[in-house]
């Protein structure tokens, strides 16, 4: 092989490996650059999306994950009105990032919720049973603040169950302790139909 060939191969190889690490790091840099993909303004854009989903699920501002997609994403404002793409794209996308991880402790938290107040209402309900068991009737206030926690509960007001619990608890077993103190049952009226407030799932 003559050694101006081998010359001219070796060149062809230098050339593919420059290639290579162009296709490789070029789409990276040139992101970087700000001269492909999307502009500052766009990606500002879906990072108010992303927080703007969090707080349809349920994140609040009490949230640190939240906390931090705000303040990434005041900076790339800032940034954005100085003229710093580059720097306003990476704090976006950081607000989106946190956006995310807020949206998944929402939802645990949610789900968390959710599990409390079905225990809370079973036990309200179990607890209204008794009393209709055990009297002809049950007192109406008694009945519609019970039923406001099943119906809160089937609603998805998971929030308002929780918070509620304590005094309806205590209300439904007051009237129950009350009762039994006095040795007779209340005076017989209509019993309370299951029918009339919402059955748990």
């Amino acid at each position: 092989m003559s050694p101006l060939l081998v010359h001219f191969l070796r060149r062809v190889a230098l050339l593919a490996l420059i290639l290579a690490v162009l296709a490789a790091v070029g789409p990276r840099l040139l992101r970087e650059l700000g001269v492909i993909g999307p502009r500052a303004p766009e990606v500002i854009a879906a990072a108010e999306r992303s927080i703007e989903a969090a707080r349809h699920y349920g994140a609040d501002d009490s949230m640190a994950a939240l906390q931090e997609a705000n303040r990434h994403l005041q900076e790339a404002r800032v940034l954005a009105e100085r003229g710093e793409g580059r720097r306003a794209r990476h704090a976006a996308a950081a607000s989106s990032e946190w956006a995310i991880v807020s949206q998944r402790q929402a939802l645990a938290r949610r789900e968390q919720q959710r599990r409390q107040a079905e225990e809370i209402t079973r036990q309200i309900d179990k607890l209204l049973n008794g009393l209709d068991e055990l009297y002809a009737h049950t007192s109406p206030g008694l009945s519609k603040a019970a039923a406001g926690e099943i119906l809160a509960f089937e609603q998805g007001n998971y929030a308002r169950v929780i918070a509620e619990e304590t005094v309806t608890r205590k209300a439904l077993e007051a009237f129950r302790d009350e009762l039994r103190a006095s040795g007779r049952p209340d005076s017989p009226q209509r019993p309370l139909k299951r029918a009339e407030r919402p059955a748990t799932r």
